[in-house]
């Protein structure tokens, strides 16, 4: 059974990191299929402007902590390289998120092993 991802956390979490293109470009998706009502898109900007800490404590489900976590890994490791800027960053989150570092290692391999397969992908293409 597929877990149910808890998407207004995940807009108030990238909000409160200032990762707000990302969640801008969620929330207009999301505004177009009519998931959020107006009101609730103001509750969720509200709710990130008390900060990532006070956001982080919000998520209480696991699932929507590790695919936040993937979701930023992805975008740091899309070169290939994480930066040590980028690894505390990383390190930071998945402390606020109380994520156990045996998972954030699992993560972290699969995107690695994720990308490897695209990059794969693209040598037969090319």
């Amino acid at each position: 059974m597929k877990k149910r991802l808890d998407m207004r956390k995940v807009i108030a979490f990238f909000y409160s990191i200032s990762v707000k293109d990302k969640a801008e470009w969620v929330l207009k998706s999301l505004i177009q299929q009519k998931v959020f009502s107006d009101v609730e898109i103001k509750k969720l900007r509200e709710e990130a402007s008390k900060g990532v800490e006070y956001v982080a404590k919000k998520i209480k489900d696991s699932y929507t902590k590790h695919w936040i976590y993937r979701q930023l890994y992805l975008v740091a490791y899309d070169d290939r390289v994480i930066t040590k800027s980028e690894q505390k960053i990383l390190r930071k989150v998945s402390e606020l998120l109380k994520i156990d570092p045996d998972r954030v290692k699992k993560i972290e391999n699969w995107v690695k092993k994720y990308y490897k397969t695209l990059d794969e992908g693209e040598r037969i293409i090319n």
